[in-house]
C-alpha cells in the first residue's frame, strides 16, 4: 500500500424515490478525478457513508440510494469490505403501529412494561416494542444488507460495525447515534453506552489480532457515528474518549453538520481525538439555509498518525465542486 490513503466521507445524500442519480453521481466523479491544486488523488480506497441517505426512510428511497452508492463503488473500484454505512435520523422508519394512545383509566399499568409506557394527564402513551424493532428494518434490508453482503448490525438499533483495510493497518468502528432516537415522550439522548464502545473495541482487537504481547502495532483506527460527539448533548462520554485514545483511535468522523464555520466541521477533543463532519451531499430535506453542501476527502497516514481533511463544497449554479477548506493547514 503506497501512503496515504484516500477515504470518501459522504452524509445527508436525502434521496428519495425520484432522485436523478446522474445528476449527483457525474459531478461527483469529475471532481474526484480531476485535477486539484496542491493536491494528487490516485485512488479512493474506502468509503464511508454517517447517515440521512433518505428523506424519511422509506424502503423506496433507500433502494435509490443502494443504486447510487453500487454505481459509485464501481466507478471509484472500492470494495464492500472497504465501506462503512450507518443510518441517520432521516433513515429511522416510523410507522403508525409503533405507538397507542389510549385513555388511562381504560389501560392496566400494571400489565405493561414501564419503558413502554408514558402516561401525561389523562393518557397513557403506549409502544409497540415489536413495531419499534422495525425502525431500522429497511435501512437493513434495502441498503446495508445488498451493499455488504452481510446482515446489518443496526437492524435492532444499537449495535457496530468494523471495517479493517485489508493491509490492516488501518480500521473504521462505526456507531449508532441514532439507536435511542424515539418519538416523544419517549425521547431519550442519543449517547452512545460505553459497553457499546467497549465492545466495539474488543472485537476491533480480535478482528486485528492483536494482544498484549503482539509485536506488530495496533491499525489506526477512526471512530465514526452520524452525531456530532462533542455537541450540545454529547455523544461519547469522556471515559469512552479515553478508552477510544487508548485504542490508537485518532479521530471520530460524523455528518449532521448544521452550521458553515471551519468550528461547526472539526474540533480537538481531551486525548487528542480530533472530531471531524461532513457537509449534506444532497439537497437537504431541513435547515438548507444553515448547512453547508459538501463532501469531504480524507488523506491519512497510518505510520506518522497524519491526518487532513479536504472539505469540497457544491455549487448549484454550474453544478461542480471546489475546495472550501483544507483542514488543518
Amino acid at each position: 500500500m503506497t501512503y496515504p490513503y484516500h477515504i470518501l466521507h459522504l452524509d445527508g445524500l436525502f434521496f428519495d424515490e425520484s432522485t436523478d442519480l446522474d445528476r449527483h453521481l457525474q459531478p461527483l466523479l469529475t471532481d474526484l478525478k480531476g485535477p486539484k491544486p496542491g493536491f494528487s488523488l490516485d485512488q479512493v480506497d474506502m468509503l464511508i457513508v454517517t447517515g440521512d441517505v433518505t428523506r424519511n426512510g422509506a424502503p423506496a428511497q433507500f433502494d435509490r440510494a443502494r443504486i447510487f452508492v453500487e454505481q459509485l463503488m464501481t466507478a471509484l473500484g472500492i470494495h464492500n469490505d472497504h465501506c462503512l454505512f450507518l443510518p441517520g435520523t432521516h433513515d429511522v422508519h416510523w410507522t403508525r403501529d409503533m405507538y397507542d394512545i389510549e385513555v388511562l383509566e381504560r389501560v392496566d399499568i400494571d400489565a405493561l412494561e414501564p419503558a413502554n409506557i408514558f402516561v401525561q394527564d389523562d393518557r397513557v402513551f403506549i409502544r409497540n416494542p415489536e413495531a419499534y424493532r422495525r425502525r431500522f428494518q429497511p435501512f437493513a434490508e434495502n441498503f446495508y444488507q445488498p451493499l455488504k453482503n452481510r446482515p446489518c448490525p443496526f437492524h435492532l438499533g444499537e449495535g457496530f460495525d468494523s471495517v479493517l483495510h485489508r493491509d490492516r493497518t488501518i480500521q473504521l468502528l462505526g456507531f449508532n447515534s441514532c439507536a435511542y432516537l424515539d418519538n416523544a415522550p419517549f425521547r431519550r439522548p442519543n449517547t452512545l453506552q460505553p459497553e457499546i464502545i467497549d465492545k466495539a473495541l474488543d472485537q476491533a482487537i480480535t478482528q486485528h489480532g492483536e494482544s498484549a504481547n503482539a509485536s506488530t502495532p495496533p491499525p489506526l483506527r477512526l471512530a465514526v457515528c452520524h452525531h456530532p460527539p462533542d455537541g450540545e448533548e454529547p455523544i461519547v462520554l469522556p471515559q469512552s474518549v479515553r478508552a477510544l485514545r487508548s485504542a490508537n483511535t485518532l479521530a471520530i468522523f460524523h455528518g449532521r453538520v448544521h452550521g458553515k464555520t471551519r468550528e461547526d466541521f472539526a474540533s480537538l477533543l481531551p486525548e487528542r481525538i480530533y472530531t471531524v463532519g461532513a457537509g449534506c451531499f444532497g439537497e437537504p430535506a431541513v435547515h438548507a439555509e444553515s448547512r453547508l453542501r459538501g463532501y469531504n476527502l480524507l488523506e491519512v497516514k497510518p505510520d506518522i498518525e497524519a491526518l487532513e481533511i479536504h472539505f469540497r463544497e457544491f455549487h448549484e449554479e454550474n453544478r461542480a465542486w471546489s475546495s472550501w477548506d483544507v483542514w488543518p493547514d
